[in-house]
C-alpha cells in the first residue's frame, strides 16, 4: 500500500513537467546557407533600416582584456555585406536605433545622432560630466529617452538618470533618477515609459519597476519587485523579477494579473501572438501563454543562452554560447533548422528581408538565408 501511495505522489509531482513539451536541439537540421560574413573585429549589436545593417561594437578595453579596436559603428549593405561607412569612438553594448534618416547610438559619455546615409555626426548630447550612456534609446512622441549611468564596474553599474529630450530642439524635457542598482532598457507603450532596477545590498534604493508619464516624467505607478528585463504589449507589462518570478501587470494601474515561478529566474523576454518567450538560465528558452502564464513549451541548447529571442513570421530565433543560432516554430517549439558559427553568441539576432543576421564572439557578423 505504501508503495502505491508513493507512486501516486511521484506521478502527481511529474504531471506539470510532463504536460509541457520539452525539445532539445536536432543536429541533423543544421544548415549551411551563409550569404556573407563581415569581420568587425569585435562582438556587435545589430539593427536594420532601408536595406542597411547597422552594427555597434564596444571598445576592446576591459578590466580583463588588453585594449583592442576602439568602439565603432558600421553601416553594411544588407545584400552583400560590403561596408558603406564606419566611424570610430561611437558604439557600445547596445544596438543602434534608426529613425527619420538618423542613427542614434551611445558613445561613452554622449548620445550621437548620425546621418544614416553618410555616417557624418549631425549632433551629440553629453548629459553629465562623469556618466556613461547605456542601453539602446527609445523614441516616442517626438522625444528620445536614454539612460546615463553613474558608475561602471565589471559586474554591472549602479544608479542612473533617464533623460527625455525633444528630438527637434534637443531640449531636455525631464529626467528621472534612480540612486542604485542596475537599470533596464526603457520600454514605451501607450504614452508610458517603463523602467526596472535591481537594487541590491550595496545600494540604498530598493529595486522596483516604474511606470512614467512619457510627457512629464511623473511616476504613474511603481511595483515593488527588483528586475531588469521587461516588455509591454496589449495593455500588459511582462516583467522578469530577480526573485525568479515572471509578472504580468496591468499596464495602466500596475495591478498584478498573474505570476509564474522559475527556480533559476529569467534573463530576457519577448512577446508575439499571445506567447511570451523567456530566456531561462540553464540553457533554456521557454514560451508561456501571455494571458494565463501557463507554460506551452521549452527548448534546451548545449550551453547557456544570453541573447534575447527574436520572433518573426512564426519563427523564434535565439542564439547560444554553444555557437549555434536556432530557428524554432513559435507555436510548438520544434526546431526548424540551426546554424553553427563556432563561437559564442550573446547579442540578439536580427531578421530583415528574408535573412537572419547574427554577431558572434569571433568578431564576425553573419548573414544567413532564412529557410522558413
Amino acid at each position: 500500500m505504501k508503495r502505491i501511495i508513493a507512486a501516486i505522489i511521484l506521478l502527481l509531482s511529474c504531471t506539470e513537467y510532463l504536460s509541457v513539451p520539452h525539445h532539445t536541439k536536432a543536429q541533423k537540421l543544421t544548415v549551411d546557407r551563409l550569404l556573407w560574413k563581415f569581420n568587425a573585429s569585435h562582438t556587435t549589436y545589430l539593427a536594420a533600416a532601408d536595406s542597411v545593417i547597422y552594427a555597434a561594437s564596444p571598445t576592446g578595453c576591459t578590466d580583463y582584456v588588453p585594449c583592442g579596436p576602439p568602439a565603432r559603428l558600421f553601416a553594411l549593405d544588407e545584400k552583400s555585406g560590403k561596408q558603406k561607412w564606419m566611424i570610430e569612438n561611437v558604439g557600445g553594448d547596445s544596438a543602434p536605433v534608426i529613425a527619420d534618416g538618423r542613427v542614434y547610438q551611445s558613445g561613452g559619455a554622449s548620445l550621437f545622432a548620425i546621418n544614416a546615409q553618410t555616417g557624418q555626426v549631425e549632433w551629440k548630447l553629453k548629459p553629465g560630466a562623469n556618466g556613461t550612456v547605456m542601453h539602446s534609446p527609445v523614441i516616442a512622441k517626438g522625444m528620445i529617452f536614454f539612460w546615463e549611468v553613474q558608475a561602471l564596474i565589471p559586474a554591472g553599474f549602479f544608479g542612473g538618470t533617464l533623460h527625455a529630450v525633444d528630438l527637434k530642439t534637443r531640449e531636455q524635457k525631464w529626467k528621472f533618477s534612480i540612486s542604485g542598482g542596475m537599470v533596464s532598457a526603457p520600454v514605451t507603450d501607450d504614452g508610458l515609459i517603463y523602467v526596472g532596477s535591481t537594487g541590491g545590498s550595496l545600494v540604498p534604493e530598493k529595486g522596483r519597476l516604474y511606470a512614467l508619464d512619457a510627457r512629464t516624467g511623473s511616476v504613474r505607478w511603481k511595483f515593488g519587485v527588483a528586475g531588469s528585463s521587461l516588455t509591454a504589449d496589449g495593455g500588459i507589462v511582462y516583467y522578469a523579477g530577480t526573485d525568479g518570478f515572471l509578472y504580468a501587470l496591468d499596464a495602466r494601474k500596475g495591478r498584478k494579473l498573474w505570476k509564474i515561478k522559475s527556480v533559476q529566474g529569467f534573463y530576457s523576454t519577448d512577446l508575439v501572438n499571445g506567447l511570451v518567450y523567456l530566456v531561462v538560465p540553464g540553457q533554456k528558452l521557454q514560451a508561456v501563454d501571455s494571458k494565463t502564464g501557463q507554460p506551452k513549451w521549452e527548448f534546451k541548447t548545449d550551453r547557456e543562452v544570453y541573447s534575447s529571442p527574436i520572433v518573426s513570421s512564426g519563427v523564434v530565433y535565439v542564439g547560444s554560447i554553444d555557437g549555434g543560432l536556432y530557428a524554432l516554430d513559435a507555436k510548438s517549439g520544434h526546431e526548424l533548422w540551426s546554424f553553427k558559427m563556432g563561437n559564442a553568441m550573446v547579442s540578439s539576432p536580427l531578421v530583415a528581408d528574408g535573412a537572419v543576421y547574427v554577431a558572434s564572439h569571433d568578431g564576425y557578423i553573419y548573414a544567413i538565408k532564412s529557410l522558413n
